[in-house]
């Protein structure tokens, strides 16, 4: 490893410490809801282990929970290795999650929206062209929506387009893009947009001369705006 070693931000450990930064959360939710991002007031973090309500369930603990402006609860998952069985977990996960946001007589309204975002370094859906995709539950001939209340969000790593052209594609997913092209940037040789993706990591990611632990330096001024308020 060299002096200089750069994390990239696909490995598990670093992309839970770079969320650990509340504009970078904010940044990043704003690209993937696809909304302003003063519209994102405040994300918290949330402990990240599922309650087990008897001994026999099943263990969970997510990768990063937020919980935004008290509203609405997100987990953020990284899966680099293929898991064949990733929709149910990830719908076992949810599960969990939107349970936990009611007690013993609690009216059903303080049910949050809880959302899923599943960061995916293999193809989960071989017949999806799109690298960037939003499930939900709706009736399966007009497509009305049933309920807001749960969401899939699935990005693909393997299906990212070399280049965005942004005149054409779906307004969506310009901004997810660019993170997108973040997270599997490393310091291997690169040009073009990759250049620019490997001087955001080594702004905020270094493993510092003389030391085995990777230490994270949230100098967020020094981000490209382009990844926290879009283009």
């Amino acid at each position: 490893m060299g002096n200089d070693f750069i994390m990239s931000p696909k490995v598990d450990y670093a992309f839970k410490e770079l969320m650990q930064d509340e504009q970078i959360r904010a940044g990043f939710l704003s690209a993937v809801l696809n909304i302003p991002l003063e519209e994102i007031k405040k994300t918290t973090l949330v402990d990240t282990h599922l309650r087990k309500r008897t001994v026999q369930d099943k263990l969970g603990i997510l990768d990063v929970r937020i919980l935004l402006m008290n509203e609405v609860e997100f987990d953020l998952e990284m899966q680099v290795v293929c898991f064949k069985e990733w929709k149910k977990r990830s719908i076992y996960y949810w599960s969990k999650m939107y349970t936990e946001s009611i007690g013993e007589g609690d009216p059903y309204s303080k049910l949050r929206q809880c959302i899923s975002i599943s960061i995916l370094d293999f193809k989960l859906v071989e017949e999806e062209e799109e690298f960037f995709s939003c499930y939900q539950l709706c009736e399966t001939t007009k497509h009305t929506v049933y309920t807001d209340l749960m969401k899939f969000y699935v990005i693909e790593l393997p299906k990212l387009p070399e280049t965005m052209d942004y005149e054409s594609s779906r307004k969506d997913t310009s901004n997810i893009y660019l993170w997108a092209k973040f997270i599997p940037a490393s310091n291997e040789p690169s040009t073009g947009m990759q250049n620019q993706l490997r001087w955001f990591i080594s702004c905020i990611w270094r493993i510092p001369r003389g030391s085995n632990t990777p230490q994270l330096a949230a100098h967020t001024s020094l981000m490209p705006r382009s990844l926290l308020w879009g283009l």
